[in-house]
């Protein structure tokens, strides 16, 4: 029913406490992500594990929130370069409740089924390859990945990109333009 999912859509939007939401961590002895084999576990019924690389920022905060209305995902971690050790909701008064996690370093990230970049402009680019080690499918939040030619995006940032080859498996992200590439995708683009 459009009405119902209508409804659901924006219940998540509204940034106010839930008792609906728990944040959902990795637990050992449950059953096995398909992905990693083992290396980490899930709950059943849930779909996908995620960790978020850069939560402190906006993006970052917006993005766990969203996470944790989602029915089929897990939040595996979170990393924060300057705030590692501190709790999450430190950052994030609205997941106060809702997040009991505590940030960790980037080096600290998991195995996982879907790694989210929430960096500066130009620091995942030079990472790449580390994050797509990390997990099956990485999703960009930052602008290294939205343009596919290199001198375009030189053109367009005034600098090289850090990582010409990886910008021919980058998907942009928003599906009225790559719905058809989306699925099967490892690296996507977030849209700006």
């Amino acid at each position: 029913d459009q009405n119902t999912q209508g409804e659901r859509a924006e219940e998540i939007m509204r940034p106010r406490r839930r008792p609906d939401m728990s944040l959902r961590f990795v637990r050992a002895g449950q059953q096995a992500c398909r992905h990693h084999r083992g290396r980490h576990r899930k709950r059943p019924g849930v779909s996908f594990t995620a960790s978020i690389v850069g939560g402190s920022g906006y993006t970052g905060g917006e993005l766990l929130r969203l996470l944790l209305g989602h029915p089929e995902a897990e939040i595996g971690q979170v990393s924060s370069r300057k705030l590692a050790g501190q709790p999450v909701h430190a950052v994030h008064p609205n997941l106060r409740g809702h997040v009991g996690r505590d940030f960790c370093t980037p080096d600290q990230i998991d195995p996982c089924d879907v790694l989210f970049l929430c960096m500066p402009h130009g620091r995942s680019a030079a990472e790449i390859d580390r994050w797509r080690a990390v997990a099956p499918l990485v999703i960009d939040l930052s602008a290294d990945f939205r343009l596919h030619d290199p001198a375009l995006y030189e053109s367009w940032y005034g600098a090289p990109h850090a990582a010409p080859a990886a910008l021919a498996d980058a998907v942009y992200g928003l599906p009225e333009i790559s719905r058809e590439r989306l699925p099967g995708a490892t690296l996507v683009s977030g849209v700006g």
